[in-house]
């Protein structure tokens, strides 16, 4: 170290992992539900920005659902939110820069439906018509020939999309490289999920909650949802709900397909919950069989075709650019949206979250700005004055261990963070840990903007018996001062 230097070494447990693929889960998407990061901040200030922190979990989900709450809740054009993701799988970065490069540049002629379609089964499915595959191929081309590191012009750009570092930008292209040449197809996939699990269930692990996915998640959580939502159901009702519901989650999961068929892109209003449940009037209850028919029978029909390419994003890369599958058994995509079962079905109601989310972001970038592509890409303010302007997003993505590019963050003085969201690593790393690396890393807001550290343990859940006794066992210190 020279003289002067402020370089610090880094954690080397938490600067490296080792992908061992007999060991490696992939996290595509969260299983949680996405969450607005400044619910405890107040948006509509003029001339603040707001900076959020996701650590080891890059799922993109809760940040459009920022930027959509920012929306609603009047953020002013002089406002601007920053996002910073962290994660140690570049696939998960890769995946995110994809959906924002779509969403960016959405072209005049596409509807927002074929652009949900579009990002809802790279999210979520399997498998991928091959309109869908074309589309991200023509996505992971783009991305791949932008450079990702240099930022726009300062003041100018309203979406700003950046990898923090050179070894971030080779890992996430060494991804888009090894996706562009993917050939497999959606029964390779079903294939290679099969011996997964079975190596799984061989080596002892449980994965009864993919095995039994309909009856474990779907009666629990749809009658939990329906009395939550003060839908004035007998117990024999929300009992067909249940198994409606069921029958659908195990179709999906089973079959790999979510958003293969245009059920739920082109519905409108959805039947009321007396309708959904027992078919309500003679009239309604015709009317509902004969467009149910008609959505299974175009369901059938996308299902039926032999030809459905895998879903290239949901696999795994090697060095050599070969593909494997990890997907953990405990990941299912309906967990992570709200739904309401009555009114919706299952791929109906995510839809319905995914339509925001996305149309949330297209606020920002479409309509009142123009992008324009050199080394990287970004918004620019247009002339029109009908609408005002919306403020900022920045969102750059770093794929490392979380401890040392907090520490790097630290020594570089390069972010300060409003919110810092630590997901479960606590039971990765050590709560401690994560609060003594966090706090240097927080905005010394005067009251009542405070700054947050969010953490959430599996361990606390499992082991104590409250977050106090939790708190004393992780971090030795007292909590009575």
């Amino acid at each position: 170290m020279t003289a002067g230097s402020t370089a610090l070494p880094h954690t080397v447990t938490g600067s490296s992992f080792l992908r061992k693929e007999s060991h490696w889960f992939y996290y595509p998407y969260g299983n949680t539900q996405c969450v607005d990061f400044f619910a405890c901040h107040d948006p509509a200030r003029e001339n603040v920005r707001r900076d959020a922190l996701l650590l080891g979990c890059g799922d993109l989900r809760s940040v459009l659902y920022s930027v959509q709450e920012a929306l609603r809740k009047g953020a002013p054009s002089s406002a601007a939110l920053g996002f910073v993701l962290n994660d140690h799988q570049p696939e998960v970065l890769a995946r995110n820069l994809l959906v924002l490069h779509a969403i960016a540049e959405k072209a005049d002629d596409m509807s927002t439906g074929t652009l949900v379609r579009h990002i809802g089964q790279m999210w979520y499915s399997l498998a991928m018509t091959n309109d869908t595959l074309a589309f991200w191929n023509a996505h992971m081309d783009a991305c791949l020939a932008l450079d990702w590191l240099v930022p726009p012009t300062a003041g100018i750009s309203r979406l700003r999309v950046t990898l923090e570092d050179a070894d971030t930008a080779a890992a996430v292209k060494q991804v888009l490289r090894g996706w562009r040449t993917c050939d497999w197809t959606a029964a390779s996939v079903l294939t290679a999920r099969k011996v997964y699990l079975t190596r799984l269930v061989n080596a002892g692990t449980q994965t009864r909650a993919l095995i039994d996915i309909g009856k474990f998640i779907a009666p629990s959580q749809t009658v939990a949802l329906m009395a939550a939502a003060g839908h004035d159901l007998t117990a024999k009702e929300r009992e067909i709900r249940s198994a409606q519901i069921e029958r659908e989650i195990e179709t999906r999961v089973t079959s790999g397909q979510f958003f293969i068929s245009d059920v739920g892109v082109t519905a409108t209003a959805p039947a009321s919950a007396a309708q959904s449940v027992t078919g309500g009037g003679n009239r309604g209850k015709g009317k509902g069989k004969g467009k149910k028919a008609a959505a299974v029978a175009k369901t059938a029909a996308y299902a039926a075709q032999t030809d459905l390419a895998a879903n290239p994003t949901m696999l795994l890369t090697r060095s050599d650019r070969s593909l494997y599958y990890a997907v953990h058994y405990g990941t299912f995509p309906m967990e992570g949206h709200r739904v309401d079962y009555i009114k919706h079905g299952v791929e109906e109601g995510m839809l319905f979250s995914l339509t925001q989310w996305i149309q949330s972001l297209l606020a920002v970038v479409s309509g009142y700005f123009l992008f324009q592509f050199s080394l990287y890409f970004v918004l620019r303010l247009t002339e029109q004055h009908d609408s005002p302007p919306t403020f900022k997003v920045d969102v750059s993505m770093n794929c490392s261990g979380c401890l040392s590019f907090m520490e790097d963050l630290a020594t570089r003085n390069a972010h300060s963070f409003d919110v810092i969201d630590t997901s479960n690593l606590a039971d990765h790393c050590g709560l401690l840990n994560l609060m003594l690396h966090a706090s240097v890393l927080l905005k010394p807001n005067p009251l009542p903007d405070y700054s947050i550290v969010c953490a959430v343990s599996f361990y606390l859940k499992n082991n104590f018996d409250d977050r106090e006794a939790y708190l004393r066992h992780m971090t030795a210190l007292p909590l009575d001062t």
